[in-house]
């Protein structure tokens, strides 16, 4: 069978040669190193033709695609939010005579929203015309599907994001690896510039940057534009006027030892497979970035993820994954202790279940996968069918000898005491 060509349009992959400036690396990512996650994901998970390209503008003539593309692939993000507006993109989409198919569709809002989230109309009309277009939503959770019951739109799936399962055999070995040592633990840390916003959060953040900095965290920014030189053609350089800015942002002594946490602990990542590489010589990340938690995770390194917003907590409690608020975390733990209590027999419960809700999603939206990704979930499905079974003939076998043994208490019983007499 051919390889089809699809236009990626939405979350890019990783930063190509062409982008030369950290702003312009930066835009070209959607000012959100994470989003590369996302797209990287879907582009080596679905199988596609060499000529597959990326488009993250509105800006081709959307009823020519048909002649040069199969399909158009929307690797999604937090889509469903108050203050974008979509109508270029409902235009577009509108004119667009391909199928399309949308993988983690979710939404943005304060963590304690409840009822309706107010849109744009041209928001709520890019939604309305993916979900017509499409034969099912892939959506990141409940939340998300109840804003879209909502919209009277019915064809979604909760998946949560495509970025969990890009390396299923590493998800399934979670736990499986003992920490090291307390002297040779290292971790990671992350943050997000819009919980420091939130004027009523930012000294428990701060306090949560300042552990993460004393106990020797390594840190991977995401979307801290302040921490570099927007001039520059590298990540190494911070801005001439951004250090007292890292100093106050990580609540660290003075200006030199800001600039020797942005030389020694700082580390930004244009491509997805360096920023695995560094994460599997770590023990344990912790932080609020989803994505930059999940690379962590397809590393093999157990993650705690600081739930701020609707859009983590859907996202976590789809994905049955550890997670706390910054309420209720303390910064009297170490992160060695913190990484120990970390339980993810949970989360290795549920996933195979949800590993084939998505290869389900991927067949019924008529997208094959790459062959050795295919071979590598389905082992991880049928390894724990198999244990399940397993389990449930020894649970069933245990069952029938006590209720033997109920039964025939007293002829036992009468038995035991015979044979002492």
């Amino acid at each position: 069978m051919s390889k089809k060509r699809y236009l990626f349009w939405g979350a890019n992959s990783a930063v190509t040669e062409k982008h030369r400036l950290t702003n312009e690396k930066f835009a070209a990512v959607g000012y959100n190193f994470g989003n590369m996650m996302i797209g990287y994901s879907v582009r080596e998970i679905v199988q596609h033709h060499p000529e597959s390209r990326f488009l993250n503008t509105v800006k081709d003539d959307p009823e020519d695609l048909h002649r040069e593309f199969d399909g158009i692939i929307v690797p999604a993000s937090n889509f469903i939010n108050s203050y974008a507006d979509y109508s270029a993109e409902a235009e577009f989409f509108r004119k667009v005579r391909l199928p399309v198919v949308v993988i983690g569709l979710g939404s943005q809002a304060a963590l304690h929203h409840v009822g309706p989230l107010p849109l744009h109309a041209g928001t709520e009309r890019f939604i309305r015309v993916l979900a017509e277009k499409s034969v099912s939503l892939g959506v990141r959770g409940a939340f998300t599907m109840e804003l879209l019951a909502k919209l009277n739109i019915h064809n979604a799936v909760p998946i949560g994001c495509a970025s969990y399962y890009l390396r299923p055999k590493a998800i399934s070995m979670l736990g499986s690896r003992r920490p090291p040592p307390r002297e040779t633990f290292a971790f990671v840390f992350n943050s997000d510039p819009t919980i420091y916003e939130v004027r009523a959060l930012r000294p428990q953040l701060r306090r949560f940057h300042s552990w993460g900095a004393a106990n020797g965290g390594s840190f991977v920014p995401q979307n801290e534009k302040f921490m570099w030189d927007s001039a520059a053609q590298t990540f190494d350089t911070p801005g001439e006027l951004t250090l007292p800015t890292i100093c106050k942002y990580f609540c660290l002594p003075d200006t030199d030892a800001a600039l020797r946490f942005f030389q020694e602990k700082s580390h930004v990542f244009e491509c997805i497979p360096d920023w695995i590489k560094f994460m599997q010589s770590k023990h344990f990340c912790i932080g609020p970035r989803f994505h930059g938690g999940i690379v962590a995770l397809q590393s093999g390194v157990p993650t705690q993820f600081m739930v701020h917003d609707r859009r983590t907590q859907e996202l976590v409690e789809c994905l049955g994954l550890p997670w706390f608020t910054l309420d209720q975390w303390s910064e009297s733990s170490s992160p060695f202790e913190v990484c120990r209590k970390t339980d993810y027999r949970p989360t290795l419960r549920k996933f195979p279940q949800l590993l084939q809700r998505f290869l389900d999603f991927l067949h019924s939206n008529h997208l094959e996968t790459d062959e050795t990704y295919l071979q590598d979930a389905e082992s991880v499905v049928r390894n724990s069918a198999a244990a399940n079974g397993s389990a449930h003939a020894l649970q069933r076998s245990w069952n029938f000898l006590r209720q033997l043994f109920a039964t025939n208490a007293a002829v036992v019983l009468a038995a035991i005491l015979a044979g002492l007499k």
